[in-house]
């Protein structure tokens, strides 16, 4: 069992955005002591999770709720620890450990602990609101890289690799208990898939070779990236009863989708025309970058939005005086009920300082 340690949060209002008498305000949630953090997920009532540098240089997770920041320890002293998901309980999966090896952890009820169904050597990616989790174990099994696993209903279910490769991740779990992930395959190319009640479905690309999935909501869409045909270039991209859809870039060469709300927002990071990553948020009607959401005077600049809900909150990463935090951005209720991407200047921003942790590799 591990003590909990409680942070206050300190906050420090920086900017309100001009021309929206409901514009929010930048929020600076800090550290523990060290210089950076991040942000991985945000719950339907908008908890969040993550991770947060001490000053001796380790990082553990977190959970941010209600205006205050609470330390999760981790499960040994010296020992990281990142939470990667929450739910509206406040219950957060993740893991802990140190650069050898990591354990699937749990914390619920001011109480860390390992999931004890889990073997050595995981990490949990993604929890809903049943507590079904799913993530990636099987790191040093000789006959698997990795392979993903299912925890529902009290019992561990194991993910192999179902198309003859010696890989498997999840990423993201719905309430259904929908899957998804990706699997590299045994032509070594990685490709998107869903998983819901014992069946695999791979899921269609963009026309070149290499597909990711990053997340799913209740009702089936997912969204991911995927390289074009040649695999120079990978576009974010929706899958949804309509079809499979590019939805582009903000001007540049390449776009990823990280996550989606249950209304079909989604939100991710995209190069503009310089090559510059910007945290964008699409809607069908097209894409926009949020940098343009914000005052100039904020001091942000935001590179990746990785997570949203229903209620307008975005988390995500950006810089802001040298340093990488993390940022949460409530959208206007009139913004998520519109059916185009919205308008510049009508969104309010809060902001945590979290690093948001967002490499992506396509090998």
């Amino acid at each position: 069992m591990t003590t909990t340690r409680r942070v206050a949060a300190v906050l420090f209002p920086l900017c309100v955005l001009a021309g929206n008498s409901t514009a929010g305000t930048i929020i600076d949630l800090g550290t523990f002591g060290g210089f950076t953090s991040y942000a991985t997920g945000i719950s339907a009532n908008g908890k969040v999770t993550g991770a947060a540098d001490l000053a001796d240089g380790t990082t553990h997770a977190f959970l941010y709720s209600g205006g205050s920041k609470i330390d999760l320890g981790a499960l040994g002293t010296g020992q990281n620890s990142v939470g990667t998901s929450v739910n509206s309980a406040g219950v957060v999966t993740g893991s802990s450990g140190d650069t050898t090896s990591s354990t699937a952890i749990e914390y619920s009820g001011g109480t860390l602990s390992a999931m004890g169904v889990v073997p050595a050597n995981s990490v949990g990616k993604a929890i809903n609101e049943n507590g079904e989790v799913a993530g990636v174990t099987g790191f040093s099994d000789p006959g698997y890289n990795s392979r993903g696993f299912l925890y529902t209903g009290g019992q561990l279910v194991t993910l192999n690799p179902y198309g003859g490769g010696r890989e498997l991740t999840t990423t993201g779990l719905n309430n259904s208990g929908e899957v998804v992930g990706y699997e590299r395959g045994a032509n070594f190319y990685y490709q998107a898939f869903s998983y819901l009640s014992g069946a695999f479905t791979p899921l269609q690309g963009l026309g070149g070779n290499i597909s990711f999935a990053n997340g799913v909501n209740d009702n089936g869409e997912i969204v991911g990236y995927a390289t074009l045909s040649g695999d120079s270039q990978y576009h974010a991209f929706t899958n949804s009863s309509a079809g499979v859809a590019d939805i582009g870039t903000l001007g540049g060469a390449d776009s990823e989708a990280l996550a989606l709300s249950q209304d079909g927002h989604v939100v991710g990071s995209a190069e503009d025309q310089n090559g510059t990553k910007q945290a964008f948020v699409y809607y069908p009607g097209g894409m926009t970058d949020l940098n343009t959401l914000i005052s100039p005077s904020s001091g942000w600049h935001l590179d990746f939005a990785t997570g949203i809900n229903d209620a307008g909150q975005i988390v995500g990463s950006g810089t802001i005086n040298g340093e990488r935090h993390a940022y949460l951005l409530q959208l206007s209720s009139t913004e998520l009920a519109g059916s185009s991407a919205p308008e510049p200047g009508t969104w309010g921003l809060v902001a945590a300082g979290l690093l948001v942790l967002a490499i992506r590799r396509i090998r």
